[in-house]
C-alpha cells in the first residue's frame, strides 16, 4: 500500500510482464529513499 498499487500490478513487474509508469516509479523512487535505501536500474529492458 504504500506506492499505491495491486499486489498484481507488483506481481506483473517482478514476472517481466509490464514495467513501473513513471508515477510509480517515483513512488518507488521516494519510498526507497524514505526508508534509506535507493532503486537503481530498470524493472525490466
Amino acid at each position: 500500500h504504500a506506492i499505491a498499487v495491486t499486489v498484481s500490478t507488483v506481481n506483473r513487474w517482478e514476472n517481466g510482464h509490464a514495467n513501473p509508469s513513471k508515477l510509480a516509479w517515483r513512488a518507488i523512487q521516494g519510498l526507497a529513499r524514505k526508508r534509506g535505501t535507493t532503486v537503481s536500474g530498470r524493472v525490466r529492458d
